[in-house]
């Protein structure tokens, strides 16, 4: 026997099968929630519970418990699936996730049958929430994908167009290495499908200024409270769109009243039909605000004002408008009142 076929040999005996999968690590990562915050918080988080359930029960996608699926199923299933769910490059979904959820499966019963929908199938017309509820789209991003849109408004708004979009849904990777989404086939979603979903979405609907608002600050002096906010343009420079006409309404809590305001813009107070039925509001106006730009308005209201009295102030803004499929022409957000707010 040469030297040679020895090595071989010894080599093939130390050899060690690779080890299977970890169940409980698989069922922690199928159900793990997102974290961080922005438009990459689902990167390293797997989304697979929106279509096939948050115990492997089936509903959009197919049922996975006790199916006695093997390792080699699964990662075809992924890798280059059947239907049109999307296909998941090993920099999304490493082999050892696929190990783990394989075990994860194995170690489920089966079930009676799938279960329902996350978002049930809508009437054929109109077309457009038809073809993203079929595709898949509203069982992750929800009815009117409002995060999505936001996020593509912030990221690539001044350049966006549907030659955009198509790279976003069939190479998604390129913009996002380690989100969730996948890759779709241009096979099981065709561009003449995609032209029309991208029709409702950011024409019929309209692509969304990032703006977000939050109480950032409150603080108490001489029976006083104060509280400062901050909205932001949360887009890129150079890329994300620009909100003009802005209205910033801060409700004023019933037997409270202004002692003072900051902030450039401010008005007064009014009624505001649009904040909680026709709230009293105190009222700040600003003419634009760009992507990565902020203001910070504050008010001074008489007596203790805890920062939760202040829910359902909102930012609304007049351009860019709205589509015509939009509830109303105006955009606008509530303004966040974070529980780290103080108070």
């Amino acid at each position: 026997m040469t030297n040679g076929i020895l090595a071989l040999l010894l080599l093939g005996a130390l050899q060690v099968p690779p080890a299977p999968g970890n169940a409980d690590a698989g069922k922690k990562q199928w159900q793990a929630k997102p974290g961080g915050v922005g438009p990459n918080q689902a990167a390293g988080t797997l989304w697979c519970n929106n279509c096939h359930g948050m115990n492997a029960e089936g509903g959009f996608g197919p049922d996975l418990a006790g199916r006695g699926l093997s390792l080699a199923q699964v990662r075809r299933a992924v890798r280059q699936p059947w239907g049109v769910m999307p296909r998941y490059p090993q920099e999304s979904v490493s082999d050892e996730t696929l190990a783990n959820l394989s075990a994860w499966f194995a170690s489920l019963p089966k079930v009676a049958e799938p279960a329902a929908w996350k978002t049930p199938l809508p009437p054929a017309e109109p077309r457009g929430p038809y073809l993203m509820t079929v595709s898949g789209c509203y069982q992750c991003h929800g009815a009117l994908l409002t995060n999505p849109r936001r996020v593509l408004g912030g990221e690539m708004g001044v350049g966006f167009d549907f030659s955009r979009f198509t790279r976003v849904i069939y190479n998604h990777n390129e913009y996002y290495p380690q989100n969730q989404m996948g890759l779709f086939s241009k096979d099981r979603l065709t561009e003449a499908t995609l032209r029309e979903i991208y029709q409702y979405l950011f024409v019929d609907l309209g692509i969304r200024v990032p703006v977000s608002g939050a109480v950032s600050g409150t603080s108490s002096a001489g029976g006083n409270t104060t509280h400062v906010l901050t909205i932001s343009n949360d887009g890129e420079v150079g890329k994300g769109l620009t909100a003009e006409d802005l209205t910033i309404a801060v409700v004023l809590p019933p037997g409270s009243k202004v002692v003072s305001a900051g902030g450039p813009g401010y008005e007064g107070t009014r009624r505001d039909p649009e904040v909680n039925g026709g709230a009293d509001v105190a009222v700040w106006r600003v003419a634009r605000l760009g992507p990565a730009e902020k203001v910070s308005p504050s008010v001074t209201l008489s007596g203790d004002v805890p920062a939760a009295q202040l829910k359902g102030s909102i930012v609304r803004w007049a351009k860019p408008a709205l589509g015509s499929a939009a509830a109303a022409r105006a955009d606008s957000v509530a303004v966040t009142i974070p529980s780290s707010a103080g108070r």
